[in-house]
């Protein structure tokens, strides 16, 4: 059995279903109240946990009700928890309009205690580190003690840092959101590929919401002609058909099915083509930890893909210019 060594975030989400959709100033009933489990690191520890993986999760708590039931869920679903407590556990207010499709948050402003240092055995067995950009003051322990073939996940979110960078071009897989190519170059989209390119200096993995994955190939140089450059320099993988009734969790719900992938011995394609399929599956529940999938959905193959081109993604970014 694979281990993994998780570290990141962990919030107490309390999700209040509203009877219809949110109006200023109008007070409105609530219909039902859903308790679940937020943060990339600990959604993809419960989740890894499932697929049959022996699991350590680092993160920062407290001994309240909230870490209470934390700690309670977490070890319901195998996960074996590395507390490093503090005064107060994360708790974010979500509020889920009638029609449910929209969401507002209130995010918790109490601060994640810094980990800075893990046992070092911990890191030794792990097989694979999974982590967020929340707690990366581990991240040169790790370098020194882990195994020279353990890969690192690492979910930057959209941040795109000297901090982010540096760990993102450290990592053997890469994996940003679509998002952050703006941050790279906000006027042309063959631009923004091209810095990211030259920053980070590998295949890199970007996530694609709603249209699936893009993976960019440092190796190939552009071409003077758009459509050449496209098709020769980012290879699509579509998205998987699916009823979505909520996209929280699905970029972190990504990075662990990617890393279950890779710990059975699956290619990058098929690592992220599966990676694509269990972020669907993610998405047609309510809520971050209650809605992850089983173990036996996704090992099923009912979901169809997609018919996704690669201008539809251009397009969604609001480029001024290819």
């Amino acid at each position: 059995m694979p281990t993994v060594l998780a570290i990141g975030q962990v919030v107490f989400d309390e999700i209040i279903l509203l009877t219809k959709d949110l109006l200023q100033g109008e007070k409105i009933n609530s219909k039902k109240t859903l308790f679940s489990i937020g943060g990339p690191a600990a959604l993809g520890a419960i989740l890894l946990s499932r697929l049959s993986h022996k699991v350590f999760f680092a993160t920062s708590l407290a001994k309240d009700k909230e870490g209470y039931e934390i700690k309670k869920t977490l070890e319901k679903e195998g996960v074996k928890l590395v507390p490093f407590f503090q005064s107060k556990t994360q708790k974010n207010i979500v509020l889920v309009n009638g029609n449910g499709n929209e969401r507002t948050i209130i995010k918790d402003s109490t601060p994640s205690k810094p980990i800075n240092r893990l046992d070092p055995s911990l890191i030794k067995a792990a097989d694979l580190i999974l982590m967020d950009r929340h707690q990366t003051g581990v991240f040169d322990q790790i370098l020194t003690f882990k195994k020279p073939n353990a890969p690192i996940i690492f979910d930057p979110s959209t941040e795109v840092s000297s901090r982010t960078l540096r760990i993102l071009s450290l990592v053997k897989y890469p994996i940003l959101p679509y998002e952050a190519l703006h941050l790279f170059d906000k006027s042309s989209f063959s631009k923004a590929i091209e810095n990211m390119k030259k920053q980070l200096k590998k295949q890199i993995i970007l996530t694609c919401s709603r249209f699936g994955t893009l993976l960019v190939n440092p190796t190939l140089n552009g071409l003077s002609c758009a459509r050449s450059y496209i098709e020769r320099t980012l290879k699509l993988f579509p998205s998987y058909k699916a009823k979505v009734k909520d996209v929280s969790g699905a970029g972190d719900v990504f990075r662990a099915a990617f890393a279950h992938a890779l710990l059975k011995g699956n290619s990058l394609f098929q690592a992220i083509d599966f990676a694509n399929k269990v972020a669907a599956l993610q998405c047609q529940k309510l809520g971050t930890s209650i809605a992850l999938p089983t173990k036996k959905e996704t090992d099923e193959n009912t979901l169809k893909k997609n018919k996704i081109k690669l201008t539809d993604i251009v397009k969604s970014l609001k480029f001024k210019s290819l």
